[in-house]
């Protein structure tokens, strides 16, 4: 009848889905089960490799979809929760590592991805999605942990880095999102700072051939007798020209010598006079010293 296959006219080629057969004169094909599929030629079954799967009756073992793992032979995908990813060594699922995230769940940790610059994730169970860091503050390198701007540097939302302030402007304490300008009434009209990064008002100074007026709040230029070539002048360490004399350092009174050669100028009252002179204009001989 052939039904063994010794008396069958023909043989048949195992054709469909899943068949195989592995022995000679056999009467049927046999089905691939669940976790393998046919070899090339038909003749044996291969084991499906890790991370793809079969449900029987396969030509061919299936990927797992979107980060899914499994054990070789499987018949099925398991898949690890956001935030995480299988580990094949410890057959368990781990938190990505900080500074990476997954929203799906991976099958191993390369597929943790980072966050993009300027972002963060520092969440121990593993995060699903990485936050900006504020303005005020940046991204560390490794994009664990958002840090504060120093003084005198300001930052946007998402920064990797902070930004210096301008020449003329300047940023108190941490975490500042903008610059302050030095020419503001508030603080000294008309005056700049001599470099970037300023960390305090303190910074703001007039330009050389100006004087801080402080009961003005004002840069203005310098008195007849006093130098132009000085930065940050105020009336404290107002810099005379030879020739010039004031009472104190604070009076703003700049008188002229009766005699240049007496006077040497400078910043220092008590220094204003040459050697041998003293008194109002550097007039009166010091003692040991008399006018010829």
């Amino acid at each position: 009848d052939g039904i063994d296959g010794r008396d069958a006219t023909e043989c048949t080629v195992c054709v469909k889905d899943g068949e195989f057969s592995d022995s000679d004169k056999a009467s049927f094909c046999k089905t691939a089960p669940a976790g393998t599929k046919p070899s090339y030629d038909r003749t044996s079954t291969e084991t499906c490799p890790r991370n793809t799967f079969s449900i029987g009756a396969n030509n061919k073992c299936s990927t797992c979809p979107d980060g899914g793992h499994s054990l070789p032979g499987s018949s099925a995908c398991e898949k690890c929760s956001t935030g995480k990813f299988y580990d094949e060594d410890a057959n368990m699922c781990k938190s990505c590592p900080q500074g990476k995230f997954t929203p799906t769940g991976e099958n191993n940790i390369t597929n943790c991805r980072d966050c993009e610059p300027g972002f963060v994730s520092n969440d121990l169970n593993g995060a699903g999605f990485c936050s900006p860091c504020q303005a005020g503050y940046y991204a560390n390198p490794v994009k664990t942990d958002c840090l504060p701007c120093s003084p005198g540097f300001i930052s946007g939302i998402a920064a990797t880095k902070c930004t210096a302030c301008e020449v003329g402007k300047f940023a108190e304490g941490y975490s500042n999102t903008g610059c302050t300008f030095c020419d503001d009434k508030d603080f000294l009209k008309g005056s700049t700072t001599n470099s970037t990064g300023a960390t305090s008002p303190s910074s703001c100074e007039c330009e050389a051939g100006e004087y801080a007026d402080e009961s003005t709040k004002k840069c203005k230029p310098v008195l007849k007798g006093v130098s132009k070539n000085q930065r940050a002048m105020t009336v404290a360490n107002m810099k005379l020209e030879p020739g010039f004399w004031r009472t104190s350092s604070s009076s703003k009174e700049v008188l002229k010598c009766l005699n240049k050669e007496h006077c040497v100028g400078g910043s220092d009252p008590s220094s204003y006079c040459a050697k041998g002179y003293e008194g109002s204009l550097c007039a009166v001989c010091s003692e040991g010293y008399a006018a010829v």
